[in-house]
């Protein structure tokens, strides 16, 4: 037996109490660590950096539903300090970077696209589904509308999404929405302008989403 594989051998018989003994070395130790480990990254040929990178991915490629599994565990158990260094993280992003992060992070919250989005807002004539308001007064883009019934929580699981609304519509129609909800009769012969508009999109989203299943938990 050759000794790498000596070493090999004895850290797996070993591995727990190895792991234990450096925790206890580096919580006792932390600074000195992270300084060695700067002065030895700092010293790093180009070559060892590809080399050590190169290992660390095919390292992840392997591993890498294990780490998931182990990252939603933590995360689910307590949320907020990843919350809050995300929340840092983006203080540090150019403006421009962090829109497009943002906006990446709304269109997966609706399972959708961004391809699905200009195409919805080019079907409506680039502005609001209810309204002529094109941006809301802030300059943001509008927002997307789903079905509440189907996807109760923030979000949606990309089945039940329905048009592009500015802020104040979208709030007007989900007041529309509960009301109709309870049973509220609606002649729409005896109403018009926004009203009537509402109730058709409503109906509208209504017929096309009409069997789709929920993904959501």
């Amino acid at each position: 037996m050759d000794q790498r594989e000596y070493h090999r051998q004895y850290y797996l018989r070993n591995k727990e109490k190895l792991k234990t003994r450096s925790k206890e070395f580096y919580e006792k130790n932390s600074d000195a660590v992270r300084q060695l480990s700067r002065v030895r990254s700092q010293n790093r040929t180009p070559e060892q950096m590809e080399r050590d990178a190169q290992y660390h991915r095919d390292w992840y490629e392997k591993n890498r539903e294990r780490q998931l599994a182990k990252a939603k565990e933590a995360y689910d158990s307590n949320p907020e300090p990843f919350r809050r260094k995300v929340r840092i993280y983006r203080t540090l992003l150019p403006d421009d970077v962090r829109k497009i992060l943002g906006r990446k992070s709304l269109l997966n919250k609706f399972h959708t696209t961004e391809a699905w989005y200009e195409a919805k807002l080019a079907e409506q004539g680039n502005h609001c589904a209810l309204c002529p308001r094109e941006r809301e007064e802030n300059g943001n883009r509008l927002a997307i509308d789903h079905n509440h019934k189907c996807c109760a929580k923030s979000g949606s699981c990309g089945k039940c999404l329905r048009g592009i609304l500015c802020r104040r519509c979208n709030v007007r129609l989900g007041h529309l929405d509960d009301f109709l909800s309870l049973g509220m009769a609606v002649d729409q012969g005896h109403h018009s302008g926004w009203f009537a508009k509402a109730i058709d999109y409503l109906k509208k989203y209504e017929i096309k989403n009409r069997g789709a299943r929920c993904l959501q938990a």
